[in-house]
């Protein structure tokens, strides 16, 4: 497999004087750990007469623990994104004009080093090479299942508190291989607690190139739980997800106008057979999701 050297975990936060001068920080408390080793990957490209298929997916072995809190009078820009550890994300921003604000969090990221097995059944090749990657050449069909074992595991709990300002914009968006998470507010005044916790195990793909037609197929064996209470007044909210893809998707869209408490859960799961016997399954130990 093809080795990465990066790691997609970033943060930046602000906290900017008000109109006044006077910038009033009670309180900050960030601590912070981080362990890693070279990212893993590979990528698949296949193709058929003139039908192309390609697939690219990687991680980093990564543990993460972040927690935090910053209290005080000011403008904040703070802006956090976690890239694509084998298919998680998330990304948060919070920008607020003058205020009084408080923000306390605790991130924890565990993303580990599994088997990839890589099966093709190929017919009329012209040529193949694997080194690193798998690029197939042939003009009448290949059918090939990749079995990929990256155990990631992901939470995030987020406090935020805004009063006696001109406003407060902030969003954050979660994902774990499709199922998607996002919320925004843009109001004068905001309590809000929100909670995002997701596992990924394993993740079979399969497909079928012909000239002309391809069929592909992904499986997966993940869970993602996710809480928010929140109190906006004078503004707008939004909540928004979605699982699946194509037709067999579950997909909302809420937009609140005014002044709102809003209280929601969202659970999704994916489930897939067992890993076949002789697959190693020190990957399967994962930390529970329950809150």
């Amino acid at each position: 497999m093809t080795k990465y050297k990066n790691m997609g975990v970033i943060m930046r936060t602000a906290l900017l004087n008000n109109a006044l001068g006077v910038l009033i920080l009670a309180l900050v408390l960030l601590i912070a750990s981080c362990s890693l080793v070279e990212g893993i990957g590979y990528s698949v490209d296949v193709t058929v007469d003139n039908t192309t298929w390609s697939i690219e997916r990687s991680t980093t072995p990564v543990t993460f623990e972040m927690e935090g809190k910053v209290k005080g009078t000011g403008m904040v820009m703070r802006d956090v994104s976690i890239n694509n550890f084998a298919g998680v994300s998330a990304e948060e921003t919070t920008h607020t004009l003058s205020g009084v604000i408080t923000i306390t969090e605790k991130t924890s990221l565990v993303s580990k080093e599994g088997p990839v097995v890589i099966t093709t059944n190929i017919k009329g090749a012209k040529n193949i090479s694997t080194n690193e990657s798998v690029n197939i050449t042939t003009n009448e069909s290949v059918n090939i299942i990749i079995r990929e074992a990256w155990p990631t595991f992901f939470s995030n709990i987020k406090e935020v508190a805004y009063l006696y300002g001109s406003g407060i914009s902030t969003r954050e968006r979660y994902e774990n291989n499709g199922d998607v998470i996002c919320t925004s507010f843009n109001v004068k005044e905001l309590a809000k607690r929100s909670r995002f916790d997701t596992v990924l195990l394993r993740r079979n793909v399969s497909a079928e190139i012909r000239p002309g037609c391809v069929n592909e197929s992904i499986c997966t064996s993940k869970s993602t739980f996710y809480t928010l209470g929140a109190v906006s007044l004078g503004g707008s909210a939004h909540i928004g997800y979605k699982s699946g893809e194509g037709i067999e998707r579950v997909e909302s869209s809420e937009t609140y106008i005014g002044n709102f408490k809003i209280e929601t859960a969202i659970k999704m799961k994916d489930e897939m057979p067992p890993a076949p016997q002789n697959a190693s399954s020190d990957w399967m130990l994962c930390p529970s999701l329950e809150p």
